[in-house]
C-alpha cells in the first residue's frame, strides 16, 4: 500500500484540493491530529478533471508518474517519469542523479529499455562529474546501449568521445574532423583540425575567411607562404634523394641537368627558388621550365668555369603561394 502524507503547521490543519464528479472541484480539511476529513467548500478554479482521469501515480515501489503510470524501475533507485519518456532518476544510496529520454533501468533485471520506440539520451551526474549518453533508435521496450560522447570531469576537464581527459579540452576522433571553428565575421580568423594519415591532406588548417594561411600535415611539416613549399637534399653523382618535402623524384636530364618533380604543385608562377652547390658549384634555374605549378621545375649545376658538372651534394629551397 501506498501512502500520500501532508505536513502542516504545528497548530493547524492541512488542505486536500480533489475534483469531483462536477464542473468544479472541492475542498477538503485533514485535521491536525484526530478527527474527521470534512468538505469545507467548493474549489471553482484550478485543476478540473471531468474525465476522472489519472494525472499522477505513485506505485508501490514509490516511483512517481504524471500522465502515465510509471515503468517497474529498478529497486536501485527511485523515478519521476513525465508523460511517455521524460524521467529524473536518482539513487538510493548515493548523489547519482540523471535526465533521461525515452530510456528505464528495469526492476526484473536492472538492464535499460526504451519506454517507446525512437532514440534514447541521457544526462548523468555522480559524484561531480557529468557526461552525456545517447543510444541507437529502436524498438518499443528493446534494449538500450549507451554510448558517451561527453564528460566533464570533477575538476573541469572536457573529454568528447574520451572517457577520462587529460586536458582542459579533449577531443578524440577516428572518423572526421576532430574541431571546426569559424565566424562568419569578415576577416576573422578558423580553425579546423581533423584526422588523417595522408601527407597531402592536413590535420590542421589555419584560415582567414576561405583563405588558408597555414596548414599542418600529418608528418608535422606545414604549408605556407612563409615556410618552404619544397626542399630537396640531392646526390647528383649517385642520382639519388637524400631528404625532402613535397618531392616526388628528381629527373636526370644529363649532366649537370635535372628536373625536380613536386608532389603538390605550387598555385602560380610567382615563386622564389634557390639552390645551393657543393664547395665552388652552383645552381641556376632552367628557364625553358619555368612552371612548377604544373609539376616539375629544372634546375642546372655549374662549375665556376660555366661547364655543368653532376656533384654530390645539391640543395634546393622552393617559396611560393600554395
Amino acid at each position: 500500500m501506498s501512502t500520500l502524507k501532508l505536513n502542516g503547521a504545528t497548530n493547524g490543519s492541512s488542505i486536500l484540493k480533489a475534483p469531483d464528479t462536477g464542473s468544479t472541484g472541492q475542498i477538503f480539511t485533514m485535521p491536525a491530529s484526530t478527527g474527521t476529513l470534512a468538505k469545507t467548500s467548493d474549489l471553482l478554479s484550478g485543476i478540473t478533471d471531468n474525465s476522472n482521469a489519472t494525472a499522477m501515480t505513485i506505485g508501490a515501489d514509490e516511483n512517481i508518474g504524471i500522465g502515465v503510470v510509471p515503468e517497474a524501475w529498478h529497486s536501485s533507485g527511485v523515478a519521476l517519469q513525465v508523460g511517455a519518456g521524460g524521467t529524473v532518476h536518482a539513487h538510493t544510496t548515493d548523489e547519482r542523479i540523471a535526465l533521461i529520454s525515452n530510456a528505464y533501468e528495469a526492476a526484473s533485471d536492472g538492464n535499460w529499455y526504451r519506454n517507446v520506440a525512437g532514440l534514447s539520451g541521457k544526462i548523468n551526474i555522480d559524484n561531480g562529474t557529468i557526461n552525456f549518453q545517447t543510444a541507437p533508435t529502436g524498438s518499443a521496450d528493446g534494449a538500450v546501449s549507451w554510448t558517451t560522447y561527453f564528460n566533464m570531469s570533477a575538476i573541469g576537464r572536457v573529454g568528447i568521445n574520451k572517457a577520462s581527459p587529460d586536458a582542459r579540452l579533449e577531443i578524440v576522433s577516428a572518423t572526421e574532423t576532430a574541431l571546426h571553428c569559424e565566424t562568419t565575421v569578415s576577416g576573422e580568423y578558423a580553425f579546423i583540425a581533423k584526422s588523417s594519415s595522408s601527407n597531402s591532406t592536413p590535420i590542421a588548417d589555419f584560415r582567414s575567411g576561405s583563405t588558408s594561411h597555414l596548414k599542418v600535415l600529418a608528418d608535422g611539416r606545414g604549408l605556407s607562404q612563409y615556410t618552404a613549399r619544397a626542399w630537396l637534399n640531392y646526390n647528383g653523382s649517385g642520382n639519388s634523394i637524400r631528404d625532402s618535402h613535397n618531392v616526388t623524384s628528381v629527373g636526370d636530364w644529363g649532366t649537370g641537368n635535372f628536373g625536380i618533380y613536386i608532389t603538390n604543385g605550387l598555385a602560380n608562377t610567382n615563386y622564389a627558388a634557390v639552390g645551393m652547390g657543393q664547395d665552388e658549384r652552383y645552381l641556376s634555374i632552367n628557364t625553358g621550365n619555368t612552371a612548377p605549378q604544373g609539376g616539375r621545375l629544372d634546375f642546372e649545376c655549374h662549375l665556376d668555369n660555366g661547364n655543368w658538372s653532376d656533384q654530390d651534394r645539391n640543395c634546393i629551397v622552393i617559396f611560393g603561394d600554395y
